[in-house]
């Protein structure tokens, strides 16, 4: 009951699987706890989740992990080194040395194998037959959560590779520039995490910056190509992007739709209340949409599009700079410019071309 109020209040994976593996070690008095899941497209067994050491991948079929994810049988090995099953690689790779191993397979709802729950060394003694069926109990609780872990990541992978082929998108009639949405979700991610917001708001930023020019959908082809000066006319029509893009992408029920909203519809406002559609200014915009504006405008500077010459990095950074306060918030800005390295890696990554 202590275990399933620890599971019922952790939903991302990583985290979920730190939350077993320490559970379970304290339970059973062991060394080291992990928490195998199995990769189908690579047919590995990976986890995240050892303690004292990094992520470790091994193929689905080797040692006692492997053994126990293909035979879906309990695993307890109290003398590693003389049994033929047992692997050593993992040990020389990290140094560690193996004394006893409990392994448990983890299955889901239709008995098909999700990951391998595995304790090592125990601290006192071997495993016990009172021990053994906790840690069943504690796998079977786990493997339930595991698999409902597993797949709300794959749904929200789905819907970021949709938002990400919907954002490239609506760039197709932006000539040379249809990885700039791509760029400015990362550059907008970067800018989030330095200045100290939380993993889950940089995440949903790298998803959600790039719809940033949704509304683009609603505007006439000819004035997104036009390289002459725009009317007043036309240049109220493209404006209109930023409203169009908001009502195309609001939904109250999904926050990174919300973020998504908010962002398409403030991204062209400016720190000191000269943009537009609604003229916000300072922290009446939205932190979301000033990070996205920042890293909108250094991607457009610095991309090779068709109708402008580049600017080198140096340069739009300089640019930013002499913007602050006026076009960008300078808190973001300065944030920006401390991770230039950063910014050059991303840069040089994805092409320009």
């Amino acid at each position: 009951m202590e275990f399933g109020k620890i599971l019922s209040r952790v939903h991302d994976l990583d985290k979920l699987l730190i939350s077993v593996a320490d559970y379970a070690k304290k339970l059973v008095n062991v060394d080291r706890c992990s928490v195998f899941v199995y990769d189908e497209k690579t047919h590995e067994l990976f986890t995240k989740v050892a303690h004292g050491v990094d992520e470790i991948r091994i193929p689905a079929d080797q040692g006692i992990v492997g053994l126990t994810a293909k035979t879906k049988e309990i695993q307890v090995i109290n003398d590693p080194y003389d049994d033929v099953r047992f692997s050593t690689e993992v040990d020389k790779r990290t140094g560690y040395v193996t004394k006893n191993i409990l392994a448990i397979p983890l299955l889901d709802s239709n008995e098909n194998i999700v990951g391998v729950f595995q304790a090592i060394n125990k601290l006192e003694g071997v495993f016990t037959l009172v021990e053994i069926d906790m840690l069943i109990l504690v796998a079977t609780q786990a493997s339930g959560a595991i698999e409902k872990a597993l797949l709300f990541a794959k749904i929200i992978e789905t819907q970021e590779k949709i938002i990400t082929k919907l954002a490239i998108a609506t760039g197709y009639n932006d000539d040379g520039i249809q990885n700039h949405p791509k760029r400015v979700g990362l550059y907008s991610e970067l800018i989030a995490k330095t200045v100290g917001l939380d993993k889950k708001t940089s995440k949903l930023l790298l998803s959600s910056a790039p719809m940033h020019d949704t509304g683009k959908v609603g505007v006439p082809e000819y004035i997104i190509k036009k390289k002459d000066k725009l009317t007043n006319e036309e240049l109220a029509l493209l404006k209109n992007h930023t409203t169009i893009g908001y009502n195309l992408l609001y939904d109250k029920d999904d926050e990174l739709l919300k973020i998504a909203a908010i962002i398409a519809k403030e991204h062209h406002e400016k720190y000191d209340g000269s943009g537009y559609p609604d003229g916000l200014k300072g922290e009446e915009i939205s932190v979301y949409a000033r990070i996205t504006a920042i890293a909108d405008v250094f991607d457009s500077l610095t991309a090779r599009a068709s109708n402008k010459q580049s600017w080198d990095v140096d340069t739009s950074l300089s640019f930013l700079t002499h913007m602050k306060g006026r076009h960008f918030d300078p808190v973001l800005v300065d944030a920006f410019m401390e991770k230039k390295d950063e910014i050059t890696e991303i840069f040089s990554k994805y092409n320009y071309e």
